[in-house]
């Protein structure tokens, strides 16, 4: 729609592919709803639980547990949803104030 729009100006961007013309772009960050932008995610949440000192489950790459004080402490997430459990709800709350002090962007939450 937007190459109908202004074709001129959005004419460098086209490319053939099987023998129609499309727009091609290369996205300098992740965006939302993209395989791409999960995946960044993932290996970024990952990476910091690790740093925590959490051991992902090689069965279950979405889950996470440290040995807190003798108790477990687990994390679960499905792309930006998380299920935290632990019998100490201190332990949670800190989980939480973590989480939402490494990821919140005051931009997007903005209302």
């Amino acid at each position: 729609m937007l190459v109908e729009i202004d074709h001129e100006t959005r004419e460098p961007y086209l490319t053939k592919e099987n023998g129609v013309m499309v727009p091609c772009f290369q996205i300098l960050k992740a965006l939302w709803g993209m395989m791409v932008s999960s995946l960044l995610f993932h290996r970024k949440l990952r990476k910091d639980l690790e740093q925590l000192g959490s051991k992902v489950n090689p069965y279950g790459i979405c889950v996470a547990n440290k040995m807190i004080c003798g108790k477990q402490f687990t994390v679960l997430w499905h792309v930006d949803h998380f299920k935290i459990s632990r019998k100490v709800k201190k332990a949670v709350d800190q989980f939480i104030e973590w989480i939402i002090k490494k990821y919140e962007d005051s931009e997007i939450t903005k209302v």
